[in-house]
């Protein structure tokens, strides 16, 4: 049900307890009830562009679910509960007002990418990055001195910078040691004027992992 004008999550997906995935990108709803439990093999829940405030308690006890997306809306914290969410492959929680990931993301084994630019995240733990599965994480250009610094615990094979005023010359790219390329990584429609990076490993580098 994505791009519609939807202002309220329809009660009656909540009967649907065979569901999933289930996405509503790109409309109005700002609440989901904890009926959300009842959709208990959820996958998929993408819901990004929208008004959500904070996600229900319920939420974080479907044990199935791989992938969330909450890209760009008005959260201002991540539960902590989010690592009761153990099958957690993606997450994606750009574009929202969160300053800190919870500790718990750090029991979250399976987690392959993570997405976090365009919040006011400022730090991260070092231990991010040696989650056994992450390869992809979208930043800020303002964290690339920290994971520089800890480039020996990169484990990650792609970083993803979103309207990156970074160059292919800095220093800081040469002490990175990373593949730099400035178009293919986002989709068209979510390029900006200042561009997007991807670093990245490369073939050989990731086969000497």
């Amino acid at each position: 049900v994505d791009d519609n004008y939807i202002k309220t999550f329809p009660e009656e997906l909540y009967q649907l307890d065979k569901l999933v995935a289930l996405s509503f990108i790109n409309n109005g709803i700002s609440h989901i009830s904890q009926e959300i439990i009842k959709l208990e093999e959820l996958l998929l829940f993408y819901a990004c562009h929208n008004d959500i405030v904070s996600m229900p308690e319920n939420f974080f006890k479907l044990k199935k679910l791989t992938t969330l997306c909450l890209h760009g809306n008005k959260l201002t914290t991540l539960s902590n509960d989010i690592g009761n969410l153990s099958t957690l492959t993606s997450i994606a929680i750009s574009n929202n007002d969160i300053s800190a990931l919870p500790l718990s993301i750090l029991t979250l084994k399976n987690l392959e990418e993570i997405e976090i630019e365009n919040t006011n995240i400022s730090n991260i733990p070092v231990e991010l990055l040696q989650l056994p599965k992450l390869e992809k994480i979208s930043i800020n250009d303002d964290l690339l001195a920290f994971i520089a610094k800890n480039i020996d615990c990169l484990d990650v094979d792609t970083i993803n910078l979103t309207a990156s005023n970074i160059d292919e010359s800095s220093p800081m790219i040469e002490a990175l040691d990373l593949n730099f390329d400035r178009e293919s990584w986002v989709e068209d429609k979510d390029k900006k004027e200042n561009g997007c990076v991807k670093l990245f490993k490369d073939k050989d580098k990731r086969e000497d992992r």
